[in-house]
């Protein structure tokens, strides 16, 4: 009976939750109408192999066809696409409203500034549409969601099905998932495209950047390579809400690869704004050489912090998963 419960699981997994309890007992009384009494567990299996993939099981149960993205997948896909599409959109649309406020642009008309709101808006929609889709069109193709390996295309077996997870402390809080969403999306979102606010106005004087957007714009395919993983890596908790050995590996490979960019970024000398520097040259009784170096040095030090807690992170996703 285990291996029948592991695979009426295995399909209303991917059924919307309000049909979910009537499907597994309409399915439950099918495989048992097919079985004899005191089914022999190769007569399961038989039974279970005959009704296939659980995943175009479910495609049938679902009374809402669905194939923008696939089935098994799509209202997952359907949630990320709305949180991550409004995020980005608030997140340009506020950018603009803030780059208003503070004067960063030549004065402009009421219609320009309202315009280039929507604007922003508009893309930021785009943005976070197109980078969700991107996402689960890969996952789609390479069949990680259906828990193969990717591009594999391997044929379905009962060794395919799941067990019943018993998630205890291995279980990934949906509202830690969606906060790190959050912080994700606007941080890429301010890197990629409004690095420029990243700064600082004393006493109502000229807004002054604290990155050199020229210098930062070569770090950009990095920049948005970490974006797309991270984002992958938040898709996959969501779908599957639970510590894995892969999902830490990846989690795990995230931090380092963020550690690694964060590094040639730090000892990059070009990477901030020289107004910057001579602004807070100008602030103190120290040379601008000093105030460089002190610079340099706090840069280091947050790096390193970033390091530790990154490693504690990835170590910590490690154990996670033995409990």
């Amino acid at each position: 009976m285990e291996m029948i419960d592991r695979y009426i699981y295995a399909v209303t997994q991917h059924l919307p939750e309000n049909i979910r309890e009537d499907v597994s007992k309409e399915l439950r009384s099918n495989i048992q109408d097919m079985l004899p009494e005191d089914a022999s567990d190769d007569q399961i299996k038989e039974v279970l192999e005959e009704l296939g993939n659980p995943v175009k099981l479910a495609i049938e149960y679902n009374p809402e066809r669905r194939y923008l993205i696939g089935p098994s997948i799509y209202n997952q896909y359907i949630t990320l696409l709305k949180l991550v599409t409004g995020i980005t959109a608030l997140t340009l649309g506020g950018i603009a409203i803030f780059t208003w406020l503070f004067n960063f642009a030549d004065a402009q008309k009421p219609a320009t500034v309202v315009a280039n709101i929507i604007s922003a808006i508009f893309e930021g929609a785009l943005q976070g549409a197109f980078w969700v889709t991107l996402v689960f069109v890969i996952m789609e193709r390479s069949g990680v969601h259906e828990g193969h390996s990717p591009f594999t295309k391997k044929k379905w077996t009962l060794k395919d099905l799941p067990d019943i997870p018993d998630y205890g402390k291995k279980k990934i809080s949906r509202v830690s998932t969606t906060a790190e969403m959050l912080f994700t999306v606007i941080v890429t979102v301010v890197f990629i495209f409004r690095p420029g606010i990243i700064g600082v106005s004393l006493n109502g004087s000229q807004f002054v950047p604290i990155l050199n957007a020229d210098r930062l714009s070569t770090y950009i395919i990095g920049i948005v390579l970490l974006g797309v993983l991270s984002l992958g890596i938040l898709v996959w908790k969501t779908i599957y809400p639970y510590w894995s050995i892969p999902l830490a590996a990846a989690n795990a490979g995230f931090n380092i690869a963020t550690a690694i960019l964060m590094l040639f970024m730090v000892r990059d000398r070009h990477m901030v704004n020289g107004e910057f520097l001579k602004l807070l040259e100008n602030l103190t009784n120290l040379t601008l050489s000093q105030v460089t170096l002190i610079w340099q040095r706090g840069l280091w030090l947050f790096a390193a912090v970033f390091i530790v807690i990154a490693i504690c992170d990835s170590i910590a996703g490690v154990f996670k998963c033995k409990r």
